[in-house]
């Protein structure tokens, strides 16, 4: 009897600390989302003024005639 109690308190004191977790989590994804929007903006500004993310190298022919052509 008094471990079933036991075991009833415990599930229930779980299922609350879930749900606070739950709630919790929900608030910061909430939060967080119009963060994400403003850097993924920024970034895209950024990325066409800056040219962070260019690289030459995507645009040379990397096989062997290519990486000859450059040598040469």
């Amino acid at each position: 009897m008094e471990t079933e109690r036991f075991l009833a308190d415990l599930a229930a004191r779980l299922d609350d600390v879930k749900r606070v977790h739950r709630k919790e989590c929900r608030r910061f994804f909430f939060e967080l989302a119009p963060r994400l929007g403003t850097a993924r903006a920024l970034e895209r500004e950024l990325g066409q003024k800056l040219a962070c993310r260019f690289n030459v190298f995507d645009y040379l022919k990397t096989d062997e005639l290519g990486l000859s052509r450059i040598i040469a």
